[in-house]
């Protein structure tokens, strides 16, 4: 138990500048010692082979503006990844950011899905993190004052509205004294107002329709003028057919040109003749017949054939009734349908009904009902086929920060063939010319099942995830050009090193909390939170900068008079290359090659680098963390972000654990008594 309590209180000595908030210029930032909060005490740290004084520092300062923050939220290009009802509730959709359209249009567009393409669960989260568009900057903290930190020879003034990290890198070697530091300053944000938006609406159609005939308009053909003459020596015609058209008591007469005719009889005999048709109308016709034979002998002059005859049409004039009965669910208020008709491009229908204006409104119980009716008069004279589509749209106009959206539901959609029907009838008969309605679509959307109980509660905070995904990938900007500007040779060894000290600047508490994101945003900004939260935190700030892998177990941690304590939380390793000669006496998992994976656990050993077994009170080796994989095992690596439902994947790798090193602590640790159960993980 001695060794153990001079390993753990008295050798505690981190290789990253870690002191809460500041560093002073005469302070040798690699034997630092941390404070410690209640039982989150270290385990184990390595004792520290540096102990150098820098002489010469660089100090890069990267200031947050709240502009620069929000627009690469708004602009981060994102996609939804499936159909939102397709999903299970126990897996749902994912935002990943691998997409052609920004944060801001995507998050609009799923804002105007319809009922049967997102769930009340899903459309609720949307919500919640389209409350981005209301994230204002901190700009008021009372009784506070600007602070101002000494960053070597370098003041830097922190405003009470900002949180600042200041990070440094190692030297290249045990000889050097260079090194360089980054002050990363973040904007504290104000996410309190947040709207809510009802789910979108929807609704069940009944379709009445009637039709019937308006009225009649008849059409035949005969003359408005008509002389004939015959005389021994001539015979003459005057004769000018008409279209006599009636409808109800109005009647026109068309005339067509006067047909003049005459033939000379003088000193002749036999046989004339003569046949006119005409009277066309709309295409139908003859509808007019004239003609006579006459003979001529040398005593005597007869008609043999002497006939008019014509033909009766009653084109019919149709009205089309259409009366959907609308069941419409949620929504919000005011909300309309609108009524749309037209055929091959010209608009025959537009009408808009205020479905919340229905006596038969509901809005404590979300729905209402409501007639929109619609109905077209067509004439079988007027056109000899048309085809007529009509929509139902339900709407609604809803907004969220300075952005607006209609939400649509498509109620009823309706594709109708108007044919003209009937035959042109014999002389001197009748026919009908009407209208048959042939229906080519019919679609009456009811409501999806799950629109009749929208009451959903959130479990997370949404929005707060995107703010931390925000805050990472601003983050990870700002230290990926830091390591740009030094030159950095091991970037990953020094996006590790800085990422360690950025867990290591957050102090744990043991405050409650209700939600485990919205509790590690402000642990990020406020530099305190929760040790769970914290826990949570840490993977999404290591992965966009580092390979790392990520178990969701058990952790345990020391505390002076009592057994290792259990905890549920985030085991976090990370993939390291090009690593330092003086880092060789820190615990790490060999994977065959130069790489080196380390145990990643700043919250309750509080080191940059942790410990996977210890000997407890009793004399036995216990393992720290749970799942402890074996040798052999393979690990997948990411880098990027992984919180649902957020996620970015820039690469992976496979990597098998091939040994475990636990370097200058194993003679200490070979005294337990179960050390060959546990050998092969020191």
């Amino acid at each position: 138990m001695n060794l153990l309590r001079i390993l753990a209180w008295t050798l505690i000595l981190v290789l990253v500048l870690a002191i809460v908030g500041y560093m002073f210029k005469d302070v040798n930032p690699f034997t630092t010692i941390l404070p410690y909060v209640g039982n989150l005490t270290a385990v184990i740290l390595h004792p520290v082979s540096v102990n150098i004084t820098p002489t010469s520092t660089k100090v890069y300062v990267y200031n947050q503006s709240f502009e620069e923050f929000y627009n690469l939220g708004l602009n981060t290009k994102i996609n939804a990844t499936q159909n939102l009802t397709t999903i299970p509730e126990s897996k749902p959709f994912l935002f990943l950011e691998r997409g052609n359209d920004t944060f801001s249009k995507t998050i609009l567009n799923l804002l105007k899905l319809d009922a049967w393409h997102v769930k009340p669960r899903e459309y609720q989260i949307i919500v919640d993190i389209a409350n981005f568009f209301n994230v204002k900057p901190v700009t008021n903290v009372p009784n506070a004052t600007p602070t101002q930190i000494r960053v070597y020879d370098k003041i830097i003034t922190v405003l009470p509205n900002e949180t600042a990290y200041v990070l440094t890198t190692f030297p290249n070697n045990a000889t050097s004294r260079n090194i360089s530091v980054i002050v990363l300053k973040l904007k504290k944000l104000n996410t309190t107002h947040r709207e809510s938006l009802p789910y979108v609406p929807s609704s069940n159609v009944t379709l009445y329709n009637y039709s019937w005939i308006e009225d009649y308009t008849l059409v035949y053909g005969w003359y408005s003028q008509f002389d004939f003459d015959v005389t021994w020596d001539s015979l003459s015609l005057r004769m000018t057919p008409t279209l006599v058209i009636t409808n109800g008591t109005h009647t026109e007469y068309v005339n067509e040109s006067t047909i003049d005719k005459y033939w000379n009889l003088t000193g002749k005999t036999g046989t004339w003749s003569y046949t006119y048709e005409g009277c066309y109308y709309k295409g139908y016709g003859p509808l007019f017949h004239f003609s006579f034979k006459l003979v001529k002998t040398d005593t005597s002059m007869y008609f043999e054939d002497w006939t008019f005859k014509t033909r009766y049409l009653y084109f019919e004039k149709w009205n089309y009734t259409f009366y959907p009965l609308l069941e419409v669910y949620n929504g919000k208020h005011p909300l309309f349908a609108k009524v749309l008709a037209k055929s091959n491009g010209t608009e025959l229908i537009n009408h808009t009904y205020n479905i919340t204006a229905s006596p038969y409104c509901y809005p404590d119980y979300g729905y209402c009902w409501a007639y929109t009716p619609f109905s077209l008069s067509l004439n079988s004279a007027d056109f000899t086929r048309k085809i007529v589509n009509y929509t139902v749209t339900l709407y609604d106009q809803v907004s969220i920060g300075n952005y607006s959206v209609r939400r649509e539901y498509k109620s009823l959609e309706l594709s109708y063939s108007y044919e003209v029907e009937g035959d042109l009838p014999d002389w001197n008969d009748y026919s009908f010319i009407t209208i048959k309605a042939k229906p080519l679509k019919v679609l009456l959307r009811q409501s999806p099942p799950w629109a009749h109980d929208t009451s959903v509660k959130l479990n997370d905070d949404y929005l707060s995830k995107y703010l931390l995904y925000v805050e990472s990938k601003w983050i990870n900007n700002s230290i990926t050009d830091f390591l740009q500007k030094i030159n950095s040779t091991r970037k990953d060894f020094d996006s590790y090193i800085l990422y360690s000290q950025l867990g290591l600047n957050i102090y744990p508490t043991k405050e409650n909390y209700t939600m485990l994101s919205r509790e590690a945003l402000k642990s990020l900004l406020e530099k305190k939170g929760n040790a769970t939260a914290v826990n949570y935190l840490i993977p999404l700030l290591f992965g966009l900068g580092n390979y790392i892998h990520v178990d969701n177990g058990t952790l345990k941690w020391y505390s002076t008079g009592s057994k290792f304590k259990a905890h549920e939380g985030y085991i976090l390793y990370t993939l390291l290359e090009k690593i330092p000669d003086y880092y060789s006496n820190y615990s790490y998992i060999g994977t065959g090659s130069e790489s080196r994976i380390y145990l990643i656990d700043l919250v309750y050993q509080k080191s940059p680098v942790g410990v996977w077994i210890w000997m407890n009170q009793t004399g036995y080796l216990e393992p720290l963390i749970n799942p402890l994989h074996d040798v052999g095992e393979r690990l997948q690596f990411y880098k990027g972000f992984k919180n649902y439902p957020f996620e970015c994947i820039l690469a992976s790798k496979n990597i098998t654990i091939v040994e475990y090193n636990m370097t200058i602590l194993k003679d200490y640790l070979k005294t337990a008594k179960n050390y060959d159960q546990f050998k092969r993980f020191i």
